[in-house]
């Protein structure tokens, strides 16, 4: 999802599916695309709980698990993998991230927090910009996935705010359409 270590390691190889990612999102018209599908958010923890549990993290789903929102799965899944990705990825060995879901009005809020170093108050602002990288010495990512998941939540017609929680570590938090309920 972030362009990390391919089987031939080739830096182009590790960086080309989010540039693709990215490009296609550039793209793509939500007046020929509509954005009227449910979406199961659920599966994507299934995915990365994997890799939780190699580095010791846990990895909790908090609060209406029954809630559905409104977009295309497709790239509803790319955002919620790159943002709990990153948050597995940046998060110390130990350490805790937890998605929270709650309903706000006719809107759906999903929170993605971690307990890991937070990132400099500088840095925030910056932080979906295409190749920026907060510490590019760490990780293997190359800075495109946030740059992703910030024009996949402008495609949804979706708010985005990250901020470093008071206790430590990073916040990030969505806010997209519910999918109506049944009656």
């Amino acid at each position: 999802m972030h362009g990390g270590n391919t089987s031939s390691g080739s830096p182009v190889t590790s960086w080309w599916p989010n540039a693709l990612n990215l490009d296609i999102l550039h793209q793509h018209d939500t007046k020929t695309n509509p954005l009227g599908e449910d979406f199961d958010y659920h599966e994507e923890l299934k995915k990365l709980d994997v890799a939780a549990l190699k580095k010791d993290l846990q990895l909790s789903l908090e609060g209406d698990e029954h809630l559905q929102v409104m977009g295309q799965a497709m790239l509803l899944e790319l955002m919620f993998g790159n943002l709990i990705d990153n948050a597995l990825r940046y998060t110390q060995v130990g350490g805790e991230v937890a998605v929270v879901i709650t309903q706000e009005g006719n809107r759906v809020r999903v929170d993605v927090r971690d307990n890991g170093p937070g990132i400099p108050t500088a840095a925030l602002s910056r932080l979906c910009e295409r190749f920026f990288r907060v510490n590019p010495q760490q990780g293997d990512g190359v800075g495109l996935g946030m740059a992703i998941v910030q024009r996949i939540v402008q495609l949804h017609g979706a708010d985005l705010d990250i901020h470093n929680r008071p206790e430590g570590g990073l916040e990030v938090s969505v806010l997209l359409p519910a999918a109506p309920r049944p009656a």
